[in-house]
């Protein structure tokens, strides 16, 4: 047992959860979310693993001059503050919200997280104050090998031929925006990634920046 702790400290913050939702319903989500915000380990049903480790946000530079990223297992920017946690009812429940802000100060990203749709999908509430930037979210979809993606203005989604997948539906908005993006994401203000995996994105230009959209399983 004690060597079980030890190795449990020993992981990276990225893949560290700090908290944990599982519905009991037909749907028989889970998922976990790290102190920065990020989303793991989403299954549904169990042993269906849509997203593994490498999940997250982006608050880029309409010129792309600058960014702030934290894609978990896939890196970080590292020009982000120490985020602070509101959880009021204790450990595994919601209310939850991460508030992290950028080291220079310019940008405060507010994340919420919850089950909607019956506990079918998982909502992301994301609210960013600051200048005029693009807020982009992404996750590297893994239902299975051989799988593809299709996207619209209002979802995208990833597949595989033997197992289902999983959707990113926005906020019916024309300033929302989603697609995949091909190749993986190294910086995903600049969408360079070269590992060639699929990814879903979601974007949203206006100021302020506020966005909400719903990790869902395909079945």
């Amino acid at each position: 047992m004690r060597i079980l702790i030890l190795l449990l400290l020993s992981l990276p913050a990225w893949g560290q959860c700090q908290t944990t939702f599982t519905t009991h319903n037909s749907a028989r989500i889970s998922f976990c979310v790290t102190a920065n915000g990020n989303v793991l380990n989403l299954e549904g049903p169990p042993g269906w693993h849509q997203i593994d480790q490498n999940e997250g946000y982006a608050v880029c530079a309409l010129d792309g001059s600058y960014g702030y990223w934290d894609l978990a297992g896939a890196g970080e920017s590292g020009n982000w503050g120490d985020p602070v946690l509101s959880q009021p009812k204790g450990a595994n429940t919601f209310p939850f919200t991460i508030t992290r802000s950028t080291a220079d100060g310019k940008f405060t990203l507010v994340q919420t997280f919850k089950l909607v749709s019956g506990g079918k999908a998982v909502g992301v509430t994301m609210k960013l104050g600051g200048p005029q930037v693009i807020l982009r979210r992404f996750a590297e979809v893994m239902p299975q090998a051989n799988q593809t993606g299709d996207h619209t203005s209002t979802a995208a989604f990833v597949w595989s031929s033997s197992r289902d997948g999983l959707m990113a539906s926005p906020t019916a908005n024309v300033n929302v925006i989603s697609g995949i993006a091909q190749g993986g994401v190294q910086n995903p203000c600049l969408l360079d990634g070269a590992d060639g995996n699929l990814a879903i994105i979601e974007s949203w230009v206006p100021n302020p920046v506020s966005a909400y959209f719903e990790y869902a399983p395909m079945r």
